[in-house]
């Protein structure tokens, strides 16, 4: 039991180390965003104030630092072997994965912390990274890839991906980015039909929870019916924790299939 708890003390230094160099930014960095071009929503992006300096939204910024934890944890628990389980068969699926995570809490870490344009794109991206992610893997669980071939479709599939919002409007991006979860939802469905895998199912559905309760309170959040923009208790930033948790919890489930 010591020797995995011990498994996980660079991850969990490497995280410390990340969120000291955060909130040093934060506390002690003198930047200013109004140089840039600023985000279209600027300044009532989300119910969170924006506040100047070097992080305009405090909780909305550092939230996603629970997709930077997730992610490390993925990334360095990915040891195990087993030609019957998909996630285990190359640590190229679960190193990507953990990447994948990590970005989306870096893309919005930027983006909340400057409002801008720029950071806008990135936010976006790190949720079509891992959108895409999911499609590819659940493609490949119907017709398996090898590590190496996995990760060049998907950078090439990302590819073609950051150039299409770079290039489209944020509400065409919301569309497309429902377009991609729509596509998941109907792989996995064919997978679970197709191959009948055992799988411990209740991390799929705890996953699922986590995105729903998180997408309410967005909801409410957005449209400001719950809302103090001064508050440190934000519903963005719920949503944030909510999605890494179900992020996690998406990973345990991959790892747990048996294919017969």
């Amino acid at each position: 039991m010591s020797k995995n708890i011990a498994a996980y003390n660079l991850p969990i230094a490497l995280f410390a180390f990340i969120t000291l160099a955060g909130v040093g930014f934060g506390i002690f960095g003198n930047y200013s965003w109004a140089n840039w071009l600023r985000a279209t929503c600027y300044p009532n992006c989300f119910c969170e104030a924006a506040r100047g300096g070097a992080i305009e939204q405090l909780s909305n910024t550092y939230s996603n630092l629970a997709y930077v934890l997730i992610g490390l944890l993925i990334v360095w628990g990915n040891k195990g072997t087993g030609e019957k389980n998909l996630m285990i068969s190359s640590s190229a699926y679960p190193i990507t994965y953990g990447v994948t995570v990590i970005a989306i809490g870096a893309g919005s870490f930027f983006y909340h912390g400057s409002l801008t344009e720029v950071g806008r794109w990135f936010d976006w991206f790190g949720m079509y990274l891992y959108a895409s992610f999911i499609i590819l893997y659940n493609a490949s669980r119907l017709r398996k890839l090898s590590g190496a071939q996995f990760v060049v479709v998907y950078v090439i599939f990302n590819i073609i991906l950051a150039v299409v919002i770079f290039n489209t409007a944020p509400s065409i991006r919301q569309q497309i980015f429902g377009l991609l979860i729509a596509v998941t939802l109907i792989l996995e469905y064919f997978v679970r039909r197709r191959d009948k895998p055992q799988v411990a199912s209740k991390f799929l559905y705890l996953a699922l929870g986590c995105l729903v309760a998180a997408y309410t309170i967005w909801i409410l959040d957005r449209d400001r019916i719950l809302c103090a923009p001064t508050s440190l208790i934000q519903g963005h930033a719920a949503w944030h924790i909510l999605t890494a948790m179900g992020a996690g919890l998406l990973f345990v489930y991959y790892r747990s299939e048996i294919k017969h």
